[in-house]
């Protein structure tokens, strides 16, 4: 009878760690970038990459794309003045990339500045 072959490393988690590396460091550049931009200029890039997302049929790349929104999103949260609509917009990014914690947190921030912002009160319900 003879001895079953050893088996060989999957090479795979190295390739899923550099993919990983590399998703990180698009998503810092992206939120640098924003940084840079006007508050437009990111709040476009908020949305295409949103709506890329929803083109998006595999989770895993759909997942970073709303991600990645959600990051763009916040930035100009963060920086700019903030609206129900873009609370709304960031909880709408958040929710979709399966964050529903900051999802929440964006709504009810949302309705904290417009307490009958319907869109934030859809969500909530």
């Amino acid at each position: 009878m003879s001895q079953p072959l050893p088996l060989q490393p999957r090479k795979e988690g190295t390739k899923a760690k550099a993919k990983a590396r590399t998703a990180a460091a698009e998503a810092t550049a992206a939120t640098a970038a924003a940084d840079l931009a006007s508050p437009q200029e990111a709040l476009r890039e908020a949305a295409e990459t949103y709506a890329k997302g929803l083109d998006t049929e595999r989770r895993g790349p759909r997942l970073e794309e709303f991600r990645r929104s959600q990051r763009l999103f916040a930035s100009v949260a963060a920086r700019h003045v903030a609206t129900a609509a873009l609370y709304t917009n960031l909880g709408n990014a958040a929710l979709q990339a399966d964050d529903l914690g900051a999802a929440v947190l964006a709504y009810r921030r949302a309705l904290e500045l417009d307490a009958d912002y319907p869109r934030a009160v859809q969500n909530l319900d």
